[in-house]
């Protein structure tokens, strides 16, 4: 049984160390839990400190007061260490003010009561001296709502407990040592008040449980010390999961057994064209019709996806989720964008027809022109001969522009005046071809787009020039802003354009039986495409037009952060943002 000096001396120690404790933790407050766990070695000290008083304080009255005061240190403990224990391991989202003041109700109410413990019985029902070794202690017989913040205190005790058991199983050794302090320094001072309110301690009329702290601030030391509590801490593994989650460009699927989605993230959303939050909870089946293949027990998709709400093709994998015991609990289903992939399939494949066909009949021409030159009329196969390199000079310029449009498209946008691009792609025109008449209305001086436009321009500009069946071709160009999206429209006089080349364009690739002639409207779909953008080709008694629509940038590098490239030590290159 312990004297008066030994309690004493006892809650001395207690007050030091959480003192220390507190110290320590209120140096890390802008480390993820520094603020709530100094907050809780502070209640711990006010409550030491104020328990101190009481065993010394003599008279009813002045033990009743101190008794009083220490109720202001016990109900910070459970909030304090429920918050520290959410936060530190990065569950931080759920801690916000009104949360705190939610969790904050019972303690302040407890305090309340209290400190007017002498008017009612709701707290404590009766209130005696106790003499143990000729010493007064303080006897209080509990009440009904003693008994409610006990249980509200453990409620938020095993809550804390919960995440930080999740330290205690991963992988991490740090981690593991972080979790199994805490958890140590928790269990101590609980094992002790459980003691107390069961009568089990040798002075059933004095709470040690101030005195177990000393063990939970020791704990604590020791997490900091060896185990870097706040120098390695897990709270941007939760951060990490929850951005790859929400951020990722791959849609994420999660299905249970009972085919009723139990995750999905915001780019899932958008295949499905459905809120996150409604879609939780609900059968997969309410997803859309074609989400009937996303079931548990469904076999893996073989082809590419392409939603119903979306024009975005994707690859899907499928991966089966098993618990301990080998269980199946569910199944993941990763949506990759292979848009980008296909569409560069395709264009190498159109770029591979057009390079062979072009330059194997360029070349078989002046192979045939340059024999008929051995056998007389030299000078008109030469000049064939020269028609046919210019040809192919000219398709190897549109193939190099094509080429340096491909390698834009994972740069950053370079703005540059709508003005002065379209200005620039009318001027070289008319140098090439003086017989062209072109007519603008005017551009606004605010509208800017990307400057790898003007390829797209003069091409349109250039095909007009060559291929209007008439002696002046006139161009006429109109421009139509419409918030972020920019639309430039190039009529001509001519014919019109054939219907398969068309055809061909909207499809995107070509076949054996059908196929684009040339590079020069390629150049201006690939060049839209690379931007943001799109073509639009139609035909009218007016003659063709050509609709380029792209996005509107600001006079600066109209992206949302920046990045860079790092190169690995194995030699491999990625992106950092």
């Amino acid at each position: 049984m312990l004297s008066g000096p030994a309690v004493a001396y006892a809650l001395w120690a207690s007050t030091g160390v959480g003192f220390a404790a507190a110290l320590v933790a209120w140096r890390a407050r802008a480390e993820p839990g520094g603020v709530p766990l100094a907050a809780m070695f502070g209640g711990q000290v006010v409550w030491s400190v104020a328990l101190l008083f009481q065993v010394r304080a003599d008279g009813l009255a002045s033990k009743v007061f101190w008794e009083e005061i220490t109720w202001i240190g016990v109900v910070v403990i459970p909030v304090a260490w429920f918050v520290f224990a959410v936060e530190f391991t990065g569950h931080d989202r759920y801690i916000t003010r009104r949360s705190v003041a939610a969790l904050s109700v019972v303690p302040v109410a407890t305090v309340g009561l209290a400190l007017t413990s002498q008017t009612h019985d709701i707290l404590y029902a009766e209130t005696t001296l106790t003499s143990v070794r000729g010493q007064a202690f303080l006897s209080r017989e509990p009440g009904v709502w003693l008994w409610v913040i006990a249980g509200y205190s453990y409620v938020l005790g095993a809550g804390g407990a919960v995440p930080l058991l999740g330290l205690v199983q991963r992988g991490v050794t740090v981690f593991r040592g972080q979790g199994v302090a805490l958890l140590v320094g928790t269990l101590t001072p609980v094992a002790s008040n459980l003691l107390y309110l069961g009568g089990f301690v040798p002075n059933p009329a004095l709470d040690a449980t101030p005195v177990a702290f000393c063990v939970s601030g020791v704990a604590f030391l020791l997490a900091v010390l060896w185990f870097r509590l706040f120098e390695s801490s897990p709270a941007p593994c939760q951060h990490a999961r929850q951005y790859l989650l929400d951020q990722s460009h791959d849609g994420f699927l999660v299905v249970d057994t009972h085919d009723t989605v139990v995750e999905i993230n915001d780019a899932a959303g958008r295949i499905f064209a459905t809120d996150t939050t409604t879609a939780l909870g609900r059968p997969v089946s309410a997803l859309g019709a074609e989400s009937s293949i996303f079931r548990h027990d469904a076999e893996p998709p073989t082809d590419p996806f392409r939603g119903e709400h979306t024009d975005t093709t994707y690859d899907v994998s499928q991966t089966r989720l098993t618990n301990s015991r080998g269980r199946t609990v569910g199944t993941v289903y990763l949506f990759r964008d292979i848009s980008q992939y296909i569409r560069t399939q395709q264009r190498h494949q159109v770029l591979n027809r057009l390079f062979r066909h072009n330059i194997r009949t360029q070349t078989s021409l002046i192979m045939g022109y340059a024999d008929s030159a051995t056998r007389g009329d030299t000078a008109q196969n030469l000049e064939k001969i020269r028609d046919s390199a210019a040809e192919i000079e000219d398709f190897s310029t549109e193939t190099r522009e094509i080429l340096d449009i491909f390698d834009r498209e994972y740069a950053s946008p370079e703005p540059a005046r709508l003005s002065a691009v379209l200005d620039e792609a009318i001027a070289e025109t008319r140098a090439r071809y003086p017989s062209v008449s072109v007519e603008t209305e005017p551009v606004p001086a605010d509208v800017y787009v990307d400057d790898s436009l003007e390829s797209v321009f003069k091409q349109i500009l250039s095909n007009a020039a060559e291929h209007v069946d008439r002696a002046e071709p006139a161009v006429s160009v109109s421009i139509d802003v419409d918030g972020d999206a920019v639309s430039t429209r190039f009529t001509d006089n001519g014919q019109g354009i054939d219907p398969y080349e068309r055809s061909v364009l909207e499809r995107g690739a070509e076949d054996p039986l059908e196929h684009g002639s040339g590079l020069g409207l390629w150049l201006v779909k690939w060049g839209a495409e690379v931007v943001g953008g799109d073509v639009e080709v139609t035909n009218s008694e007016a003659g063709a037009t050509v609709r380029v629509s792209v996005p509107r940038l600001s006079n600066r590098a109209a992206v949302d952060g920046e990045s860079s490239s790092i190169s690995g030590e194995h030699g491999s290159t990625c992106d950092y943002y």
